[in-house]
């Protein structure tokens, strides 16, 4: 988007609404606007733009003079890349796949440092504020946000970086007792403030923009993390698929309409943990100049088989319509896009009307059934450690792990026997 035509959007905007019939979409117009928002001349933002090997080739010793200079340790250089997961995707033989064409990505940001060492929790946007799936659920293993079209903007993108982002560095720092700047490396897209506006939030935190246009080519989240984390969740998710009872297209519909945005979020979060942390080294390798580059640049296509391990049913063998549906939101970033009658309609409204958001998902279809009680926690915790510890694959750490749950079921519910006795007691007196 040019100058000239961003004023000549402006006047036809201003034509289309009513609006002052002075208004001139003059030089100084546009430099106030541009000031006033942050806009920067930074080319068109495309991922897989050609001409633009050299700025990806310089940019890495650009990098490394600055942080020579500044003090930056690598174990404090982060890089955060938003992605767009199509969260009920099922390969298109499956008898739900018809359901899907309706269906848009929820955007996720991934965030970790060049050592692989430290990776944020999973930062997920969705539609409703507080969606029905997260009714009683004191928290969840994700960072969650909303928006009226579960975009990424600025605004979200804000409030990520100052309260998410910058308390787990810190965190982190106290848990490994060093301390030291904090760089974070991220692209030039749309939905990022200036770096200007970031770089006032913490003195000790500096935000630097790559190169218009070399995110395919340097940028680490790109290359491979990206696909690699993506792939556990479609696993997770036809391994679901396949568990039901039968695979009639009535219980196929009914698996795909039981997914809620909770189960999206445990899935996603334990596919972000099942990342290697020498493939989040790796992925710095392009950008960083290293003297002992690590080797693993996460490939996400080589290990892309293993999807399909312990999948015996013909019906997913795989072919080229499966690679379709391993790579069917590639190219969503998540990033909110508006057409002309989109942005009048914003333009539009009050103010307040625009901030307007679904409190509840329609994307979760039915009600779900109340939460178990103490008692009835404490009973199937006790039938799963009977059942586990006859596994030939059962280990003393999650053994213990199920014990402990086993045993907050079982002090809950003697804390409610005694309330109800105490009840009773006082009743009767």
């Amino acid at each position: 988007m040019t100058g000239p035509l961003l004023c000549e959007k402006a006047l036809e905007f201003n034509w289309r609404l009513g609006a002052d019939p002075d208004f001139k979409a003059s030089q100084g117009w546009l430099e106030k606007l541009k000031r006033r928002h942050g806009i920067h001349g930074r080319e068109i933002c495309g991922e897989k733009l050609s001409g633009e090997q050299l700025s990806a080739d310089a940019f890495p010793v650009v990098l490394h003079t600055f942080m020579e200079e500044c003090g930056y340790d690598e174990e404090f250089v982060y890089n955060a890349d938003g992605a767009g997961l199509n969260w009920k995707s099922l390969p298109t033989r499956s008898l739900a796949a018809h359901h899907e064409a309706h269906m848009s990505g929820h955007p996720v940001m991934i965030c970790a440092n060049s050592m692989g060492s430290h990776r944020l929790p999973l930062f997920v946007i969705g539609k409703p504020a507080n969606p029905r799936s997260f009714r009683n659920v004191k928290k969840l293993p994700v960072v969650y946000s909303h928006q009226k079209k579960a975009w990424m903007n600025v605004r979200i993108f804000d409030e990520w970086f100052e309260r998410t982002f910058v308390p787990e560095v810190k965190r982190y720092q106290s848990s490994i007792g060093k301390t030291g700047k904090v760089l974070l490396i991220i692209d030039n897209a749309p939905a990022h403030a200036s770096a200007e506006c970031l770089n006032t939030i913490d003195e000790m935190v500096t935000v630097k923009f790559l190169p218009p246009n070399v995110s395919s080519l340097i940028q680490p989240m790109d290359q491979g993390v990206i696909g690699t984390f993506k792939l556990p969740y479609r696993k997770q998710l036809l391994r679901q698929l396949l568990s039901s009872e039968d695979d009639t297209p009535e219980s196929v519909a009914s698996f795909y309409k039981r997914i809620t945005l909770k189960d999206f979020c445990y899935m996603a979060a334990e596919s972000w943990t099942l990342l290697k942390q020498a493939t989040l080294r790796g992925s710095w390798n392009k950008l960083l100049v290293r003297r002992d580059p690590a080797t693993d640049t996460g490939d996400w296509n080589a290990d892309s088989g293993k999807l399909w391990i312990h999948c015996e049913a013909p019906l997913y063998a795989r072919n080229a319509k499966d690679e379709r549906w391993l790579a069917s939101d590639e190219e969503n970033r998540g990033l909110q896009t508006m057409d002309d009658e989109e942005v009048l309609e914003l333009i539009s409204k009050e103010p307040a009307e625009t901030e307007e958001e679904p409190q509840y998902g329609d994307d979760e279809e039915e009600e779900r059934p109340a939460a178990p009680s103490d008692s009835e926690a404490f009973r199937c915790a006790e039938v799963l450690m009977k059942w586990y510890e006859r596994q030939e694959e059962s280990a003393p750490q999650r053994l213990l792990c199920l014990k402990s749950i086993r045993n907050l079921a079982a002090s809950k519910r003697r804390s409610v026997y005694r309330q109800t006795l105490l009840t009773d007691f006082i009743k009767s007196g």
